[in-house]
């Protein structure tokens, strides 16, 4: 019987969740930008290629952090504790719990992203939403006047939902500790990919004196044009970014 496993187990894991985010969120931002392309072309540089390059580059900068902000508990902690007999099934339920609930996180926020574009040329984040005076009756407006996109849109997310899950294999997942051999590599190189997704500069080198911060969503300012700067963003990470000083109040 086999009593422990390589850590390729939880790299195909982690590497699911990455490209499936990657691919999930350029798609979506390709969509949007056609959606307002009249919009973006309008806007000086947009007209050529270079322009449409800035935005889907930069996007990856945030999607790339988005996805390392998600897996960075998960290689860590859950990378580590797998590595421990005991502590497996406390690693597994860490792991499914971030990827889970960080896809569900972020299907949500781009379903809900083209009102918020259409309402104020912004993606959702937490004064966007506080700004609607009556939730109920924005969405029972919203589903009475776009009940085909909304219900087609609700149908795919559930799908894609479903469907991750279902490679996830949760059933077969961790049955067997982490071989210490394959899984301190994968922890140590693993976790210091995500921090420097996070970041996504390579400026602190310069500043070594300066602790490094992660990616803000100022960096998105390509252009003179609000929905422009929001495309490159990302909803999750944009909403998870105005959550932050609510974390760090006393």
């Amino acid at each position: 019987m086999k009593s422990s496993l390589s850590a390729t187990h939880l790299l195909r894991v982690y590497a699911l969740f990455a490209l499936a985010v990657l691919f999930l969120l350029t798609l979506t931002r390709a969509g949007f930008s056609l959606w307002q392309l009249s919009r973006v072309e309008s806007v000086e540089g947009f007209s050529q290629l270079q322009g449409f390059a800035d935005l889907f580059i930069m996007g990856w900068r945030f999607d790339l952090a988005l996805i390392g902000a998600v897996l960075l508990i998960p290689v860590t902690v859950g990378t580590l504790l797998a590595m421990l007999g005991p502590l497996r099934i406390l690693a597994r339920w860490i792991i499914l719990l971030f990827l889970i609930l960080g896809m569900l996180f972020i299907l949500v926020t781009e379903y809900v992203t083209p009102y918020f574009l259409h309402a104020n040329d912004s993606r959702p984040d937490l004064a966007a939403i506080q700004a609607i005076k009556n939730p109920v009756e924005a969405v029972a407006g919203l589903w009475s006047t776009q009940m085909i996109p909304a219900v087609v849109g609700l149908v795919l997310l559930i799908l894609i939902f479903i469907a991750f899950i279902a490679r996830l294999e949760t059933s077969r997942f961790l049955r067997y500790r982490i071989s210490p051999v394959s899984g301190i590599p994968l922890l140590i190189v693993g976790g210091a990919l995500c921090l420097f997704a996070i970041i996504s500069n390579i400026e602190f080198v310069k500043t070594p004196d300066q602790l490094p911060k992660a990616l803000h969503p100022n960096a998105s300012l390509i252009s003179a044009d609000t929905l422009v700067n929001e495309l490159t963003l990302n909803s999750a990470y944009k909403a998870a970014w105005s959550l932050v000083p609510l974390a760090a109040a006393p």
